[in-house]
């Protein structure tokens, strides 16, 4: 799917399956900060 959406990222998260947020959520809050980061700021 991420091939076909233009400026997408696909991420795989290491020890985690269905619930990736309960069973390793400090690698999720991580990629959620990075996307957030990479964001730019509205003036």
């Amino acid at each position: 799917m991420a091939d076909a959406i233009e400026g997408s990222t696909f991420r795989v998260l290491q020890h985690t399956a269905h619930l990736a947020a309960r069973e390793n959520p400090e690698a999720v809050n991580a990629e959620i900060d990075a996307f957030l980061a990479a964001l730019p700021i509205a003036a």
